[in-house]
């Protein structure tokens, strides 16, 4: 991590935050999840930083990135993305992507597909419907309650509640997203019901159209409804499908090892 960089470009009037492991490697950029940020990779990109340049974003309105007043825009922030390869003069790139970043990961590869070599998705905020859910609503005030009741503590009682309900993760993630999450709560952001109505990504407007290879990894308890895993595997022309059974939605950290070893055969094959 010594040699580790941090920087920013300017896109869309942001700037755009980003860290990476550097070196004359192939790139591999990776996008995280909502409320996290790019250093919650920091345990990954230490594996794959001996065969890859990692680059680790920070999206807009997380981590170190600016404050857009529209909020979070999946496809702006794809443009964003794609702008920061640009910008950095990559060579087309593995993206893998958590969560949101995972969404934000099949636009890139869908719309800018010049650019992207392959990609990996884990446990992606896809929409199933186009008009919100009950069970999206659920989840939306879970979250809200969730943030609001860590603006009032300190970094170091995160740092602590982490380590005692995710006991399965190893230290480094469970500090790393315990910073994010920190860093996340004092800025205050969260995303309006308004906003999940129409920032919405429909998986089978996306999937069946992406020309690149993909792994989509699943968990069996994560997020997305069991009754469309199905659908998923079926929607995509060509990659690989994998469910981590007995695991929820943090597969990099609860299945860290075997997570590493799938990503790292798939882009190899």
């Amino acid at each position: 991590m010594n040699n580790w960089t941090s920087d920013y470009i300017n896109v869309n009037s942001l700037n755009l935050h980003y860290t990476r492991t550097g070196g004359d490697k192939p790139p591999l950029i990776l996008l995280h999840g909502y409320a996290d940020n790019g250093l919650c990779w920091t345990r990954a990109a230490q594996v794959f930083e001996k065969e890859f340049d990692v680059i680790m974003p920070d999206f807009r309105n997380h981590g170190l990135s600016s404050i857009s007043s529209k909020g979070i825009d999946s496809y702006e922030m794809m443009q964003e993305i794609a702008e920061l390869i640009k910008t950095l003069e990559l060579d087309k790139t593995w993206i893998l992507g958590h969560s949101m970043g995972a969404r934000i990961t099949s636009l890139l590869a869908k719309e800018y597909s010049p650019l992207v070599k392959g990609i990996v998705l884990v446990e992606p905020a896809f929409n199933f419907k186009p008009s919100l859910t009950f069970r999206e609503i659920m989840i939306y005030f879970a979250f809200s309650m969730r943030l609001s009741s860590m603006r009032n503590k300190t970094e170091e009682e995160i740092i602590e509640r982490s380590t005692k309900q995710n006991t399965d993760w190893n230290i480094i993630d469970q500090k790393s997203w315990a910073r994010a999450q920190y860093q996340f709560a004092q800025l205050k952001q969260k995303p309006s019901l308004r906003q999940l109505r129409t920032d919405r990504v429909l998986y089978r407007e996306v999937l069946p159209y992406i020309k690149v290879p993909i792994l989509l990894m699943v968990a069996e308890n994560g997020v997305i409804p069991k009754k469309y895993f199905q659908s998923l595997k079926d929607s995509f022309q060509e990659g690989e499908w994998v469910l981590y059974e007995q695991t929820g939605y943090n597969i990099q950290r609860e299945q860290f090892d075997s997570f590493i070893n799938t990503v790292r055969n798939f882009v190899q094959s």
